[in-house]
């Protein structure tokens, strides 16, 4: 696994832990669909430490729990997510 590698949360909720064990504090969570970039296996090969696109946050969560996505869809993603953004942010609503 490199560092080029992406994800994509395919389960409702994702625990995202601060060190690479069940026992680590959880510092937050991936939602169904949000993906990250993958930056590190750790030594056991049990867990991979991310970067969440959606707010730069880090951590780790357990491999089994990866779903691999292509830099293409990735990079998809990104332009949905800001276009999302962009149209609701310019939406005033009373």
């Amino acid at each position: 696994m490199d560092s080029q590698t992406k994800g994509i949360c395919r389960l409702g909720i994702v625990p995202v832990r601060a060190e690479p064990s069940e026992k680590s504090e959880m510092v937050t969570q991936l939602i169904f669909g949000d993906h990250y970039s993958v930056n590190q296996l750790s030594d056991d090969g049990k867990w991979v430490y991310i970067t969440i696109e959606f707010d730069q946050y880090n951590g780790w969560i357990d491999l089994l729990l990866h779903q691999e996505i292509s830099n293409e869809y990735f990079n998809h993603l990104n332009q949905i997510e800001f276009k999302i953004a962009t149209d609701i942010s310019s939406t005033i609503l009373y």
